[in-house]
This record gives structure tokens, C-alpha cells and sequence, in this order.
């Protein structure tokens, strides 16, 4: 399957769908674990690719089951364990699977928007595995985060990041608006940024761009945020945001200086349904 999407952007979403999963069972305490199962589905603008100055629709599905405690599983997170999910400082381990980057331009999830052959003659990235270690503190109704991962594609490639949000509870005159809203910095080894933005002498003949080999640095720093609007105990419609601005690495290759842009920017709208329910003791 030929992938030239923003799968940043998607992981992004995705992270968002779990913050507010999270928020919505913070008060939950007297419940027993047992297995929940979410579905959903919605439409995502983002660049078709990390730097790009244009932008498609897809079409994001989201599937994901827990046990309201320690395990976590989803098509796109992958498989998470959090070691002492009930205290305020938490950490944990995952591994998930990386969609990787082809080159041309072809996404079988675009909805909206063209093809784009700005990655004709560079390199590929193919779909590998992710090992990620994670931690989370909160304080009210603030919280911390670090995580630090490795993926294992055509070289090991080391990104690191970290963030704050905040989350409230917005009341109206029909159900309540359930918010989070953060800031995050992302970094990455020089293999990362290869990956993004790398351009070698062979890739520059093809492709009419300046050679390019970029240090590591930071990959992007930037607002996201999600406001979940909960019909039900089971239905949920959220709408999510994101607004980056790339890294020095990133901004002075040929490619996002020519064919892009430093500013990255994500939209989002979906609908969650939850299969199960946790039990009252």
C-alpha cells in the first residue's frame, strides 16, 4: 500500500482521542476494570506530507480497546502497558506500528486534495516497528509528559518529546464541553531528520533539489488541542487542532524551502462510540 500522508498528523489525533478518553474516566474510581471497546471514525485535513504547503482530506478510523487500567490496545497506538495507572505520576511501555513515507503521492485514505510528486526522487521509508517508553505526572488539572521512542526502519531513528496540557470542563446549557489543550516540542536524532528531509547527491539529481544532510534537532514545537462533546454515556463527537512551526533542521532543507512550509497546520472532526461499559462495585 502506497502511503504519502502525514502520519505524524494522525498519531497526533490519535493521542488526542486517548487524552480525552482519560479525562472523561478521571473521576471513575469506584468502577471495576474491565474491557471497553471504542470505535470511530471522522475526517482529517492535514499537509500530505511533514513540511508540505498543501493539504488533503482523509478519512482517519480509529479502533481501540482497554481495560480501564494497565492495557491499552489500538490500530494505530498500537499496544500500550502503563505500570501504575493509578497514581498521580505514571509511566508505562508500548510498541506500535510506523506507517513509514512513500514517494508518490498516492494515499488510498484521501478524501479531498491531489497528489503530490514534491518526494518523486527521494528516499522512501518503510512501515517498521515502534518500541516507546512513556510518563505522565498530574497536578489538578494540569499535566506533564516525556516519551522516548525508537524505530526500527531503514535506520534506527530516535525521537524524543514533551509537553503540558491542561484539561476543563466547560459548562453550557446542554451537556458539558470536555477540553484539553497543550503545548509539545518534538525532537528527533539525525536519522529522523534524514527521514523527513534528507537529501542525498543521487536524490538531488533526480529530484532538482539542493543536497541536504541535516543534524539532529528539533522536529516541530506547537499548540494541540481537543474538545469532546459527549451526547451519551456511549457517544462522543470530538473535534481536534494542531499548529506547528518546523524546526531549524527542517525549515532550511531544500524541500520545505522550496516546496513547503515552516507553518504546519491540522483540523479534525470525528465521532467515538463506545461498545462497553465499566461496572459499578
Amino acid at each position: 500500500m502506497r502511503r504519502s500522508y502525514n502520519t505524524t498528523a494522525v498519531l497526533a489525533v490519535v493521542t488526542s482521542l486517548v487524552v480525552c478518553e482519560s479525562v472523561l474516566a478521571h473521576s471513575e474510581h469506584n468502577e471495576e476494570p474491565v474491557w471497553e471497546y471504542t470505535v470511530g471514525a471522522g475526517f482529517l485535513h492535514v499537509p500530505n506530507y511533514l513540511g508540505d504547503d498543501a493539504s488533503q482530506v482523509i478519512l482517519a478510523p480509529s479502533i481501540k480497546a482497554t481495560d480501564g487500567a494497565h492495557w491499552s490496545i489500538g490500530f494505530i497506538e498500537g499496544i500500550q502497558y502503563t505500570f501504575n495507572p493509578e497514581q498521580s505520576w505514571q509511566w508505562g511501555l508500548a510498541v506500535a506500528p510506523f506507517l513509514g513515507r512513500d514517494t508518490d503521492g498516492s494515499n488510498p485514505l484521501r478524501v479531498a486534495g491531489k497528489n503530490t510528486d514534491d518526494l518523486i526522487g527521494l528516499g522512501k521509508t518503510d512501515t517498521a516497528v515502534t518500541l516507546r517508553a512513556f510518563t505522565q505526572t498530574k497536578v489538578g488539572a494540569w499535566s506533564f509528559n516525556a516519551r522516548l521512542q525508537q524505530t526500527y526502519t531503514n535506520d534506527v531513528q530516535t525521537r524524543a518529546s514533551v509537553g503540558v496540557r491542561r484539561s476543563a470542563v466547560v459548562s453550557t446549557k446542554g451537556p458539558p464541553l470536555i477540553t484539553s489543550i497543550g503545548v509539545r516540542l518534538r525532537l528527533g536524532d539525525q536519522a529522523t531528520m534524514e527521514s523527513l528531509v534528507g537529501v542525498t547527491a543521487e536524490q538531488s539529481a533526480i529530484s532538482g533539489l539542493d543536497s541536504y544532510r541535516p543534524d539532529s534537532g528539533i522536529v516541530a514545537v506547537g499548540l494541540n488541542g481537543v474538545v469532546i462533546l459527549p451526547l451519551s454515556r456511549s457517544l462522543s463527537v470530538l473535534s481536534t487542532f494542531s499548529v506547528e512551526h518546523l524546526g531549524d533542521e527542517l525549515t532550511d532543507s531544500s524541500l520545505v524551502d522550496t516546496r513547503g512550509n515552516e507553518l504546519q497546520t491540522s483540523v479534525g472532526l470525528f465521532i467515538s462510540y463506545k461498545l462497553g461499559q465499566k461496572q459499578s462495585r
